[in-house]
């Protein structure tokens, strides 16, 4: 009986660093899995049978770094599967979840740009979508409560429920839509906006067995997300299973300064200082604060065992 294969079903996969990365650590990039026979530029590529062969300098042209418009996904999918194997037989992808000794969870021990793979609960957020349907709530709460009301009143006509019972789910909705009126609605969404640019993604993954706050986050890129998010612009992984973030730590966000580097010319060191002003007001709403750590996104998936 042969070993079981596990199979990962991708939800987000930056196919681009993937190819960087890999081409650094695998001395290549893998370009095709079938037998290649010809090439556009002038059809001078090597032919090489068998599964993901790497491009060799050997007179023709270096393909290594470029990307096909022809190139699919599941060529993607077969390239990363191949730069994790290689990190972790290198021990370079530290695991992180059941079996991790969460008192090495400190920022010493997360090296800046360090690979992990991380099991847990798992949440993909587009801030810029949720706060487009934020900005409709208070409309949609209006019309909510429009149709509540004329169903209580329904609900006594029938003698299902009494009128003091109506008066106290009357009482209840209006509380509902003061709560609602109170918030600034749209200062709140201008504020998100500037924190949170169209289309970033948020990355969040509490591993299995981590204490409280024991979280990794990261902004990932809207091109690589491989699944639709819906229209509250929310994703995250169902409380009985687990889904898997391999990445690399920023231990660098764990900085806690924004510091010009002055150059002599005041026009310009006033600006990059206003500058940071701003970055730091955004960074006090969604940078990581330990325990929590920043991380690049590199892959999201579940994972299958098939026999």
């Amino acid at each position: 009986m042969s070993d079981p294969v596990l199979v990962r079903s991708f939800l987000y996969l930056d196919a681009e660093r993937v190819r960087s990365l890999a081409a650094q650590l695998l001395g290549g990039v893998p370009e095709t899995s079938t037998q290649d026979r010809s090439h556009e530029v002038g059809g001078a590529a090597k032919a090489e049978a068998g599964l993901l062969k790497f491009l060799r300098a050997s007179g023709e042209a270096d393909y290594r770094y470029r990307r096909s418009s022809t190139e699919t996904s599941s060529l993607h999918h077969q390239v990363y599967v191949q730069f994790e194997e290689v990190l972790s037989e290198k021990g370079a992808l530290e695991q992180i979840g059941d079996g991790f000794d969460f008192a090495d969870w400190t920022p010493s021990h997360f090296e800046d740009g360090a690979f992990f793979r991380a099991r847990g609960r798992v949440q993909i957020a587009d801030y810029s979508r949720t706060i487009e349907t934020m900005q409709g709530f208070p409309s949609l709460l209006k019309a909510f409560a429009t149709i509540q009301t004329t169903n209580i009143q329904n609900e006594v006509d029938a003698g299902k429920i009494t009128a003091a019972e109506a008066t106290i789910k009357k009482r209840e909705l209006q509380q509902l839509q003061n709560t609602v009126k109170g918030f600034s609605v749209d200062s709140l969404a201008a504020l998100g906006r500037a924190m949170y640019a169209d289309g970033a993604l948020r990355v969040k993954v509490h591993p299995t067995g981590a204490p409280a706050l024991h979280v990794i986050v990261g902004t990932g890129n809207p091109d690589s997300l491989l699944v639709e998010l819906g229209n509250e612009g929310l994703m995250q992984s169902p409380d009985t299973t687990e889904w898997t973030v391999v990445g690399q730590i920023s231990a660098a966000a764990l900085s806690t300064g924004l510091n010009t580097i002055p150059t002599g010319n005041g026009i310009e060191d006033a600006i990059e200082g206003m500058t940071n002003g701003f970055r730091g007001l955004v960074k006090t709403g969604n940078a990581a604060t330990f325990p929590v750590m920043e991380c690049t996104p590199i892959a999201i998936y579940r994972e299958t065992q098939v026999s």
